[in-house]
């Protein structure tokens, strides 16, 4: 490979960042209930983190925009979204896409 090429990296995925987080915590040992707190609170940090982010949508021809702002030219585009089966693993998109739709 040219010197000049970057190797792809990819973000760390949800079990990389659960060790983190359970690894920032620098115990030697640890108790089930420390565990059980420990997923609890990352679990939670996790679901923020996305609801915070869940009204942009990630893929497709609006990549990058806000539901809000595609419900005011594009209408057709959301409404075949929310049909589609993908959607099922976006819970939070697609309720706020639904909502959205309702609301004009």
């Amino acid at each position: 490979m040219p010197t000049d090429q970057k190797k792809q990296t990819f973000p760390p995925t949800y079990n990389q960042r659960l060790v983190s987080h359970i690894g920032a915590a620098n115990q030697e040992t640890y108790t089930l209930a420390d565990i059980q707190r420990m997923v609890k609170e990352f679990g939670k940090a996790e679901y923020e983190k996305r609801k915070a982010t869940a009204n942009v949508i990630s893929f497709g021809k609006y990549k990058g925009r806000k539901v809000e702002d595609v419900v005011g030219f594009d209408r057709d585009y959301l409404s075949w979204l929310v049909k589609q089966p993908f959607m099922e693993r976006r819970d939070l998109l697609k309720e706020l896409v639904v909502k959205a739709l309702a609301k004009k």
